[in-house]
């Protein structure tokens, strides 16, 4: 509450109470503001299955071009502009990177994300591991942890959940908020909020807000009505 207040200019003047659905209650001049607050805390399963599957079709690709023989290892990060990516043009994006850092002759490299800024795929893969073993007769392709579920998609299915929350509280107070708040050892560590900031959700809180617990700063989303109240 105290970021709040601190950064949001048209915070009301009032009294803040604790209370139970919703969190928080300021009492002003203009009436009774109800403040839901909630936890961020995104799932790994959305992207992990994407990049799975894109590394074992490249796997796959690489294999039939009867490349040397090589182990690669990639560390993937959320990427925000994978709309549109398909499985099959990742993989396509990671053999030409492989073909490229990995020659005949090389046993064993090191890549960083700039090795994957000519595919560009600088954002999502901030290093690899590449090496090729004399007389090595398998491939073995790898995605390590790192990845998490699109925050789109984590704040969407969020303020779905907290629609009854919302109803309980709008019949005793004028506006009613969500506040999210990404904190704690969690997925919410790897979120990028500009991911969220051209996004509109539909949602019936009159305002919705994110906290970035380790700038700290507070930012307000787009949202437009599902509902008439």
């Amino acid at each position: 509450m105290n970021i709040i207040r601190a950064q949001l200019a048209d915070f009301p003047t009032g009294k803040i109470v604790a209370r139970e659905a919703p969190d928080f209650t300021v009492l002003s001049e203009g009436g009774q503001l109800g403040i839901e607050v909630t936890t961020y805390n995104g799932s790994a399963r959305a992207d992990e299955e994407f990049f799975s599957k894109g590394v074992a079709i490249a796997r796959e690709r690489y294999v039939s071009s009867r490349a040397p023989p090589c182990v690669a290892r990639f560390s993937c990060s959320p990427w925000p502009l994978r709309h549109g990516v398909t499985a099959q043009d990742f993989a396509g994006r990671l053999v030409r990177v492989v073909r490229k850092c990995l020659p005949e002759l090389d046993s064993e490299r090191q890549l960083d994300w700039r090795h994957f800024e000519f595919v560009d795929l600088h954002r999502m893969i901030p290093e690899a591991h590449l090496s090729r073993i004399d007389g090595l007769q398998k491939y073995e392709w790898f995605a390590d942890a790192g990845y998490a579920e699109h925050p789109v998609s984590v704040v969407s299915e969020l303020l779905e959940t907290k629609e009854s929350c919302f109803r309980r509280a709008r019949s005793t107070h004028q506006e009613v908020w969500l506040v999210i708040v990404a904190e704690g050892q969690s997925n919410a560590r790897m979120l990028d909020p500009g991911q969220l900031l051209d996004h509109e959700f539909k949602s019936s809180f009159d305002r919705i807000f994110l906290i970035d617990l380790w700038a700290p700063r507070l930012y307000e989303l787009r949202s437009t009505a599902t509902t008439e109240v």
